[in-house]
């Protein structure tokens, strides 16, 4: 195995760096994603160090058990414990690739970490706190709000999304197929089934007027992102919504009590009240229009399954 994976880096951070990197240029990660796993992997370092381990191909799976243990016995919240390990996992995967070989992850449930409590037990967002919300975001950012909210779509579908086109076939199919920005590839139609969702795209294809989406012509996705963006989430979490996610997740509220006919678990005291069958059916279909692919992850959008 060549030192630090043929980084042509001594230090383990830089290396790490170069790793992530070139994922990122291969289109694997985000900017944002490589500096959230280098800070995250930071600690891991540190531990290696102290231990007598200065170079990433000398990282051995007893060392990241190791850690694992040292992580489980730490005063880090279960999800921070968690997201430490996988930042390990993610930087080690990449080396492991880089030199045509394959790291075995070590998971948290196989040593003992305390497992991260995602079922979502707040209500979620009102219309009426997001339009408070809104009088204080940049005009761009408060579109992308809006769609999120209408159509469930992450802040990257709606800032690259061509609001003309789907304006258009909403009208004309009662759909708005989803193709960039999406997770993995992954194309998908959101159903319109509301006024209130194409009266947000009329408002979004107003303001993309000439250009091919939300994002001005004079901006790249990472610069609208860490500028109209970011000031538009500051304003929401002054609002008291923690951001544009938990606008998908009242998206998927409202669509659970259409399908369901009931509210949400998230918004009954975290109790299912539709019927267990109807409510899996609502569950599976939501998932789709989120973009997910496992009916599990809804519970981190619209509560427990449990009566």
């Amino acid at each position: 195995m060549k030192r630090n994976f043929g980084t042509r880096q001594r230090d383990p951070m830089r290396a790490a760096s170069v790793l992530l990197n070139a994922s990122r240029d291969a289109g694997g990660t985000s900017f944002s994603t490589v500096a959230t796993v280098l800070q995250r992997f930071e600690k891991f370092v540190g531990f290696a160090r102290e231990r007598g381990v200065s170079r990433l191909d000398k990282v051995t799976r007893l060392l990241v058990q190791n850690y694992a243990l040292f992580l489980r016995d730490s005063d880090y919240s279960p999800a921070y414990q968690q997201n430490l390990l996988s930042a390990v996992n993610t930087v080690l995967a990449r080396g492991y690739e880089s030199q045509s070989q394959r790291w075995q992850p070590v998971t948290s449930r196989a040593e003992g970490l305390t497992r991260r409590d995602n079922v979502r037990k707040s209500p979620t967002t009102s219309k009426e706190q997001l339009l408070q919300a809104q009088a204080d975001m940049p005009e761009h950012a408060a579109i992308v709000a809006d769609l999120a909210r209408e159509l469930g779509l992450r802040s990257k579908e709606a800032a690259l999304l061509n609001a003309r086109a789907a304006l258009k076939e909403a009208k004309e199919k009662l759909l708005v197929t989803i193709v960039d920005g999406t997770k993995g590839g992954r194309t998908r139609n959101v159903p319109v089934t509301q006024p209130s969702q194409v009266d947000a795209l009329i408002k979004a294809a107003r303001l993309q007027g000439d250009n091919r989406s939300l994002i001005p012509s004079h901006q790249t996705w990472v610069e609208f992102r860490a500028t109209t963006l970011y000031n538009g989430r500051a304003a929401l979490k002054r609002a008291g919504i923690a951001g544009y996610h938990a606008l998908r997740a009242a998206y998927a509220a409202d669509r659970y009590l259409e399908v369901t006919g009931s509210l949400a678990p998230c918004n009954t005291n975290c109790r299912r009240t539709a019927e267990r069958a109807i409510d899996l059916h609502a569950r599976e279909i939501i998932a789709e229009e989120l973009g997910h692919g496992r009916t599990d992850v809804l519970v981190s959008y619209v509560g427990s399954r449990k009566s």
